[in-house]
């Protein structure tokens, strides 16, 4: 019976993202978690309020593609946005400049998005998670119960394995060290 609940959410998890793949793959504590792949899946079936965002990058990605994803989703509700991976850095600093450009250069209304980056060590996706679960920039306008958190392929690798392993240790208790 409780295998056949599974499947009814991950069924509607689909369904409420147009079809789309965007899979949820798994929840900690109140907040589910989606998997998204950029070069993939369509921009549209991203939330369209109340979401942070973890881009994992450990090999090229289409910098084309990526600021696309900027450009559409800067005014989306996106709260956070996290670069992780081996180049996380490098693809943080591409979002911090890239919103820059779009408020100074074509105008747009000043973002708030909160902006960090986690590099490629053996914790850092963990710690990225955590983070993302443990909103520390909240305000009273934000309903953190009902936040999702979009892990986003930027590589075309896949990552889902992965996150559900961390998701299983976290939902079990345990902390990643800060190394």
């Amino acid at each position: 019976m409780r295998r056949s609940v599974q499947l009814q959410q991950y069924y509607l998890s689909i369904l409420t993202t147009a079809g789309i793949p965007m899979y949820l793959i798994g929840q900690h504590k109140e907040k589910q978690v989606y998997y998204f792949d950029l070069e993939k899946d369509e921009l549209q079936n991203l939330p369209k309020e109340n979401w942070t965002a973890i881009g994992i990058v450990n090999g090229a990605y289409k910098k084309q593609l990526f600021e696309g994803f900027i450009k559409h989703n800067v005014y989306s509700g996106l709260l956070e946005f996290k670069g992780q991976g081996i180049y996380g850095e490098t693809l943080h600093d591409h979002f911090d400049e890239r919103i820059v450009e779009l408020e100074n250069i074509e105008g747009y209304p000043e973002t708030d998005i909160m902006t960090t980056w986690y590099g490629g060590e053996k914790n850092d996706l963990p710690n990225a998670l955590w983070d993302s679960f443990n909103i520390s920039f909240a305000t009273d306008s934000i309903d953190s119960a009902r936040t999702k958190v979009i892990c986003i392929s930027m590589d075309g690798q896949n990552y889902q394995d992965t996150i559900r392993a961390i998701l299983a240790r976290l939902n079990e208790g345990w902390i990643p060290p800060d190394e």
